[in-house]
């Protein structure tokens, strides 16, 4: 497979993920089945879609490098946003399409970064 493409793809995934939780947390925290969020939980998605934005940026900028500590600090961050996401799922009770499409997501790309690392 193609790194640079990847990379390219995951990070425009990010990009669109973040924004969404960044700009849209009360309509994601609806499609998550939370009947009234609170403001504490709402901002906390929006820190999260900040977080996933962020790691989008990095991705496209740092996407032609074919160093390793590029791709362990890509295996980190992935592995970082999985577990966040199992955290929201187990922990607060939700459930929705867009947190198992990011556990899928996040996790390939860990798994695509994980041989690269070394």
């Amino acid at each position: 497979m193609n790194t640079k493409l990847v990379l390219k793809v995951y990070a425009v995934y990010s990009l669109l993920m973040g924004a969404v939780f960044l700009f849209m947390a009360a309509k994601v925290l609806d499609g998550m089945g939370v009947m009234e969020p609170s403001s504490l939980f709402m901002a906390t998605q929006q820190i999260w879609g900040t977080y996933i934005v962020g790691v989008g940026a990095i991705a496209w900028f740092m996407s032609g490098s074919e160093e390793a500590d590029f791709f362990k600090g890509m295996v980190t961050l992935t592995g970082l946003v999985v577990v966040v996401t199992l955290y929201h799922i187990f922990i607060q009770g939700l459930g929705a399409v867009p947190l198992y499409l990011n556990i899928v997501v996040n996790g390939g790309v860990a798994a695509f970064c994980w041989p690269k690392m070394r």
